[in-house]
């Protein structure tokens, strides 16, 4: 039997909101909630950023392995930063927050603009955009 000082510390997920958008802060943890239920499929909308979105499922099994190839790609770790400024709605958000599960990365949220790095004075390890917003990224930074 082992008592609760001799179990290893398991590093998690940590979260900052740099938003004080409810809404934002309720879909972001209502997506974690469903991550973390038994469900094996996950159901989204893809970004609509080259087209209409459209609703489609994924297995969370893939997804895990999409975010754990990712971060063996970037050397991503649990001292690792990543920026939320997609919509946790679209895949692309559901992605970055599966990321940041998985890898134990610090994430922080921000309000989805077309300018996600106005309000933001701190560098990241990895953030994921549209092209819009690499766009007003690079020409307003």
């Amino acid at each position: 039997m082992l008592l609760l000082s001799q179990i290893p510390f398991q590093r998690r997920m940590q979260l900052t909101f740099l938003t004080e958008n409810q809404q934002l802060i309720k879909e972001v943890n209502s997506f974690i909630e469903e991550w973390n239920s038994d469900t094996e499929v996950i159901e989204t909308k893809t970004s609509g950023s080259t087209g209409k979105a459209k609703s489609i499922q994924i297995r969370k099994e893939y997804m895990k392995a999409s975010a754990e190839m990712t971060g063996k790609f970037l050397q991503l770790n649990e001292k690792s930063s990543a920026l939320l400024c997609l919509s946790p709605e679209t895949i692309g958000g559901k992605m970055m927050i599966v990321r940041a599960i998985v890898l134990k990365l610090h994430l922080f949220v921000v309000d989805v603009t077309s300018t996600p790095l106005s309000k933001v004075n701190r560098a990241f390890d990895f953030v994921a955009m549209i092209p819009l917003q690499v766009n007003n990224s690079i020409t307003h930074s």
